[in-house]
């Protein structure tokens, strides 16, 4: 009765709109029921074969695991003990590696094939290994060549990619205290700050940029989105006009259309309204 219970509130909880509260409810309700009957009759495959799938669906993947373990040392015989183990075990690894916390992954792998030792997951460890020996090596060889601007964007990339944001600070600032100042250090630089959304320093970067090579439109127009982003309109007023000033200049070689990013970029939507800047985005024909 209460599995049966369980399945309507579980059929309730998938058809109802992902992150609302009544989802919420139902799950707690299935989970709640399924669990009694459970609980109720710990030896009835159908009962753990059912709160097992509702636990791995709300991502308890490691509850799932555990109800599967106490099943099977009350049946230690049942063949789809080890299948159930697996598919919990397999979506938490799938959901870390979508994440790229491969170190996560890779624990959860490990415990996959301690728990159910075959071949495939054999593979599967050695895969996540290499995966995170890999992000180690671009670390390192960035700390051994900590003024090459390659290493440092592969550094910065593989610590973003693995969400650990905390470490991308102690990256910028070694990288800062050794590398050469010029246009594509500086660049590589801003990119970094822009993880963090750090504005502030962004802003400085791209101040001594457009001092770097004042007569380039484009780290003008960066330095006003920045100044945009702190809320300092009139600073990025007077950056962006001297952006569109310089790309309508004759002979400019523009790589980038700065008026239509200006257009377009909602950021910029309260500068498109002042009249020095209309007359630079709409210029007159002669």
């Amino acid at each position: 009765l209460r599995g049966s219970i369980g399945n309507v509130y579980a059929w309730r909880m998938r058809i109802s709109p992902a992150g609302s509260e009544l989802r919420k409810r139902y799950a707690r309700e299935a989970e709640y029921a399924y669990r009694q009957s459970f609980a109720f009759g710990p030896i009835s495959p159908e009962a753990v074969i059912r709160y097992t799938a509702l636990l791995g669906e709300l991502g308890r993947y490691r509850d799932a695991v555990e109800v599967a373990l106490t099943f099977q040392k009350l049946d230690p015989l049942f063949p789809q003990t080890n299948q159930m183990i697996s598919q919990a075990l397999e979506a938490e690894i799938a959901t870390h590696a979508a994440a790229h916390k491969m170190d996560k992954a890779l624990e959860a792998a490990k415990l996959l094939y301690q728990l159910v030792p075959i071949p495939r997951y054999t593979n599967l460890v050695k895969s996540l290994e290499d995966a995170l020996k890999a992000k180690q090596i671009y670390l390192n060889r960035f700390q051994r060549d900590p003024a090459n601007v390659e290493h440092f964007n592969t550094a910065v990339d593989v610590t973003v990619q693995s969400h650990q944001l905390a470490a991308l600070r102690p990256l910028i600032d070694l990288f800062q205290a050794k590398m050469t100042r010029n246009e594509r250090n500086l660049a590589a630089l801003a990119r970094a700050y822009n993880y963090l959304g750090d504005y502030a320093n962004k802003e400085k970067v791209y101040e001594e940029m457009t001092t770097l090579i004042p007569n380039d439109p484009v780290p003008w127009y960066d330095l006003a989105k920045a100044r945009m982003r702190l809320k300092k309109t009139n600073a990025a007023a007077s950056s962006l006009l001297q952006s569109l000033t310089l790309y309508s200049k004759a002979g400019t070689n523009n790589q980038y259309d700065i008026p239509a990013f200006t257009r377009t970029n909602a950021i910029m939507a309260p500068l498109r309204e002042r009249p020095e800047i209309q007359k630079l985005l709409n210029p007159k024909e002669d």
